[in-house]
């Protein structure tokens, strides 16, 4: 607690900065006044009020509040009367009623109650709010609080009657629109009205008013009242929900930074009172209301006027959410029996997906009464769930950096609805459901990377608060058990570990100097920059909330346990180091931004140059470091320096391992060696370094690497102008060289390869120089990389460097190729994929959307010639089956796998049709010999299951489109059944075995665990790649198999 001496000391450095023309936030000020007052200092209280910038009034409605609370409290009676004034006229008006009714200080309390009433500010809502709390504990009679409902309730009618006669609007449009904001606000206020009644005992008056109301909105709108009943929120948003001022409504964090009050627990009360207790009801749907009203009355007259409303406006499925509390009450022993079974009969008569989900929200009494096939119901929702998204209702904004709503997709609104309101069971179901659904990738596949606890705590801000903290304690509970099975690593997710956990986890490691679990947690945990202000000013703070992981580097303790851990870990032999921590994963990224002195001069020592790294600084710390590590270089003899520039930069290119911190490396060192030499011997000691390397493809290629820099979206180090333009000497110097080349050196030279890395590295100033020199090894990769016209040019242009005469050359040459080859290899066969898309495809995206007709033209004449030349190789392969090696196999497979991915008919191509259905005829009786053999080579088994697997995977639609539905199934029950029998004649391991198709994969895994007596644990890393499904986990429960979600209760 703060002394007045406290005090002083604060309030003068407010003062002194005051003085200095400091900007000074007045919720500085103001909350060290409500930290005095909340300590009985009355002085500095006072002194602080008088430097605030802005009158008590104008200050924070939060810390107004506070002050109010604490003034109730200290029975301070003047200040908290001021007080109430403003708050009345400044904020909501139930919470400020429910802090004075909720203070302990009774005689107080009693004075301030009576100024609320008195207060010509209060609103009618608030009022009767009042009242009603007053009569609850039994301070005012009932009779009391239903003279003032009902006093309001009949002001309500005569108002509704003024203005539906008035003529408010001369515009017919504006008329017609405030007349139904009339209509509709009316039918709100008479539903909340008649619910109110009936909450304090007065149903029969209830109903009778409710009757005469609804005359009179029935006789006012005769032909169209119905329509007001509309509701289109799926059952979501039909009530009030609890808001609360820590919710987003306003900067509560910050506004509240400087309080050292017991504030939270006060804030954590709902501010919207009056309408959690008088006004729940938030749209005018019809059953909601019925619903509603039924809580407190069994009086069936409210659900006999509403329910044919609901029933003439025909069933939505997605709006049975909000109708199960209906259901749920219409079965109680207490109601009509007769409405029981017809509520009963209309929603149990109309089961679709959606309802059929939110039948599992009801209790399992109900259920069993209406026969409700739970097990089928929670399959439905699994596979769709799996199949689709289940995301959260609320996620971090970056725009207002704050968590809010956003709404989700129906699997969301489902969970939600049905997990509140479900038993045990239930709830135990939904929560495997959604662990399942977050192990596990887009395909299905179980991957422990998916798991973010974050998201978890996202999730479950869409339930109330206790019971989202009943599911987020349940999940980790559930986590830990899958943990506790093997299913995780040991440590399970990084970022749900305490920084007190990752300390222990860290010491733990460098005591028993078993280190795996240690760096397995290091990897996983999020590293955030030391700046303060990240992208778009956006504060490090909020970006940190935004990411949802832990920032454990910002933790002392946690920094000062890493460096302990590593002054151990690089004891370590190099060897073992990489062995523990991974060859391409450097310990850099730790020690470098966030180690102290004695551990990074321990790792200096075995990499003297480790500051120079390709990510940018991510501390002050790490700039200081990368400044001396330049400044030591500098200090450097030209003996020494020589020494390590053989070293970082001689050796490295010599060896033509070039990745990211190599590079950073390099490009230091030549700066350095720029500034010690002269251009020439610069010049010449980098042409010695390139002369290292015998191919001028290779040349340029390290040359264009390093003019790169050493990181991605051009964040990374690069060289400087003075490198710049010697390395581009040397380039330009290579290019001129390979364009004096001959054609017949040039094919030498350049094999697919090579080709393929000067278009990934190079810039395309070679592009029109080897398309007329050697057109058929680059035509393919231009045409693939889009390189020949200009994107979204108009009219349509080549790239520079191309030549029209050379292109459709190549173009034709290549098209002339393809109609005659038997060849077919990856430049061809995906050159001919490309032209089959664009003319057998519905695709809007194809190879060629920027050409010009003249181009396209050549394409579209070889399209029928292309076609039957690879049908006639598909069907002649298929009729032999017998390939005499590799080459020959893998251009069929390319062929075919062309030729099947047709999806439309190719319209210049004669009798297309009986040619393509020819194909998959051919397929069959292949697969249908193949089934009769005993004996398969390994090579043809191998290709015939290529494929199939390719087929089922990318090409069943157009199979279908060609073969028909019922031909479709019996081919590929063929095929299946043919791709079994060659994994088992050629003994293939379906450890080694990866098939594309998930189907087949399934069948092959099931085909195994049905012929094994028990199951080898070799395959347990294959079994727990299966995309989760039904048959998979039935399978390996019933044939005792690890599979990783056995234990959840998901397809029992």
């Amino acid at each position: 607690m703060h002394s007045v001496t406290d005090y002083e000391k604060e309030l003068k450095n407010i003062k002194a900065r005051i003085f200095l023309n400091t900007d000074l936030d007045d919720n500085e000020i103001f909350s060290i006044a409500i930290n005095a007052k909340n300590c009985s200092n009355q002085k500095p209280f006072e002194e602080a009020l008088k430097l605030l910038s802005k009158p008590l009034s104008k200050q924070s409605n939060i810390l107004l509040l506070e002050l109010f609370r604490i003034s109730i409290d200290k029975n301070d009676s003047q200040l908290a009367h001021k007080l109430l004034k403003i708050l009345l006229r400044k904020t909501n008006q139930s919470f400020v009623i429910h802090t004075v009714l909720n203070s302990k200080n009774f005689k107080l309390r009693a004075k301030l109650i009576e100024s609320i009433r008195q207060n010509k500010k209060l609103k009618v809502n608030n009022k009767i709010y009042l009242l009603f709390m007053l009569w609850k504990m039994k301070r005012i009679p009932r009779k009391l609080l239903y003279k003032e409902v009902k006093t309001d309730l009949d002001k309500l009618l005569l108002k509704y009657q003024y203005d539906i006669n008035s003529n408010i609007c001369s515009d017919d449009w504006d008329f017609n629109y405030q007349q139904q904001l009339i209509q509709k606000r009316f039918l709100l206020r008479v539903m909340r009205g008649t619910i109110f009644l009936a909450k304090i005992g007065y149903s029969g008056k209830a109903i009778s008013f409710f009757k005469r109301a609804f005359g009179l909105f029935k006789s006012s709108n005769a032909n169209n009242y119905q329509r007001y009943f509309k509701n289109d929120n799926w059952g979501w948003g039909d009530f009030n929900k609890e808001r609360r001022f820590t919710d987003g409504i306003c900067n509560f964090d910050d506004i509240t930074q400087y309080l050292d009050t017991d504030f939270k627990a006060f804030f954590n009360t709902p501010f919207n009172q009056n309408e959690l207790e008088i006004a729940r009801l938030k749209t005018t749907n019809a059953l909601n209301f019925a619903t509603e009203f039924a809580k407190y009355s069994n009086n069936t007259n409210i659900l006999r006027i509403m329910f044919p409303i609901h029933f003439s406006q025909g069933f939505i499925h997605k709006n049975i959410f909000g109708y199960t509390p209906l259901i749920e009450r219409v079965n109680k022993s207490d109601f009509d029996r007769n409405w029981a079974e017809k509520i009963n009969n209309y929603f149990f008569s109309h089961q679709h997906y959606s309802s059929k989900v939110a039948f599992l929200g009801l209790s399992k009494e109900i259920r069993e009464k209406n026969n409700i096939n739970e097990n089928q119901i929670k399959d439905l929702f699994t596979n769709k769930v799996l199949r689709g998204r289940l995301e959260g209702l609320f996620d971090y904004s970056s725009y207002e950096n704050r968590i809010k709503y956003y709404g989700g997709c129906s699997n969301s609104i489902a969970f939600k609805f049905v997990y509140e309101k479900a038993d045990k069971e239930i709830k135990d179901w939904l929560e495997d459901l959604f662990i399942a659904k977050k192990l596990t990738n887009y395909r299905g596949e179980f991957c422990e990377d998916s798991f973010n606890t974050q998201k978890v705590i996202r999730f479950k801000e869409m339930f109330s608060k206790e019971i989202g903290e009943d599911f987020y304690q349940n999940i980790k509970e559930k986590i830990g058990r899958l943990n506790h099975q093997g299913i995780f690593s040991k440590t399970g997710a990084s970022d749900d570990m305490s920084v007190n956990s990752a300390c222990i986890l860290l010491k733990d490691a460098r005591n028993s100097r078993d280190f795996k679990d240690a760096i397995r947690f290091l990897k996983q945990i999020k590293l955030y920059s030391g700046k303060k202000v990240y992208y778009r000013n956006k504060l490090r703070k909020d970006y940190v909330l935004e990411q949802g992981k832990n920032d454990y580097v910002s933790s002392k303790m946690f920094r000062e346990e890493m460096n302990r851990f590593f002054q151990v870990f690089l004891e370590l032999n190099l060897k073992d180091q990489r062995k523990l921590f991974g060859h391409y994963y450097s310990i850099s990224k730790f020690i470098l931004p966030y180690c102290d002195r004695k551990t990074f001069s321990k790792y200096l020592r075995q990499d003297s140059y480790c500051m120079f790294r390709s990510l940018r600084s991510q501390t002050v710390l790490e700039s200081v470091r990368i400044k001396k590590g330049v400044k030591r270089m500098r200090s450097l003899s030209n003996k020494h320096f020589d020494k390590d520039y053989r070293k970082h930069v001689t050796n490295i290119i010599k060896t033509n391992n070039l990745y990211t911190d190599k590079i950073t490396k390099i490009i230091y060192f030549l700066e350095e060696a720029e500034k010690r030499y002269s251009v020439s011997n610069f010049e010449n000691k980098l042409a010695n370094d390139l002369n290292q390397i015998p191919c001028k493809v290779l040349k340029l290629i390290t040359i264009q690497k390093i003019l790169k820099g050493d990181g991605l979206f051009n964040f990374g180090k690069k060289p400087n102008q003075a490198v710049l333009n010697s390395l581009n000497y040397f380039k330009d110097k290579f290019m001129d060289e390979i364009r004096d080349m001959s054609a017949k050196e040039l094919e030498d030279l350049f094999d697919d390869e090579k080709i393929s890395d000067l278009f990934l590295y190079c810039d395309d100033g070679l592009h029109g120089f080897l398309l007329e020199k050697i057109p058929y090894k680059v035509i393919h990769r231009l045409i693939d990389g889009y390189d020949i016209f200009e994107n979204h040019a108009n009219p349509q242009a080549l790239k520079a460097g191309l030549e029209r005469s050379t292109v459709k050359s190549a173009i034709r040459n290549a098209c002339n190729d393809l109609s005659t080859t038997n060849v077919f290899h990856f430049n061809n066969s995906w050159f001919a994929r490309s032209i089959l898309k664009k003319f057998g495809s519905d695709s809007s995206l194809d190879s060629f959307q920027h050409w010009d007709k003249e181009c396209l033209q050549i394409i579209e004449e070889s399209v029928a010639s292309i076609y039957e030349n690879m049908a006639n190789a598909s069907l002649k392969g298929l009729k032999s089956l017998h390939f005499k090696n590799k080459k020959l196999a893998k251009s069929f497979d390319n062929c075919i796998d062309e030729v099947i991915s047709i999806e439309r008919d190719l319209e210049t191509v004669k009798d297309f049709r009986k040619t393509q259905i020819k194909i998959y005829d051919a397929i069959e009786k292949a697969a249908h010999k193949l089934l009769k053999k005993d004996k398969i080579s390994k090579l043809t088994g191998k290709t015939f299951l290529n494929v199939i697997d390719r087929l089922f995977q990318n090409d069943q639609d157009a199979a279908k489109k060609y073969l028909g539905k019922a031909n479709f199934q019996q081919f590929k029950r063929i095929l299946k059944n043919c791709a079994l029998h060659i994994i088992k004649i050629n003994n293939i391991s379906i450890k080694s075995l990866y098939l594309n198709d998930k189907e087949l994969s399934l069948e092959v895994m099931k085909n195994y665990l049905q012929s094994m007596d028990t199951f080898d644990l070799e395959y347990k890393t294959k079994l727990n790649r299966m995309p989760l499904s039904r048959d998979i986990v039935q399978y390996s429960r019933q044939y005792n198999a690890p599979y990783w979600a056995n234990s959840l209760k998901i397809y029992l």
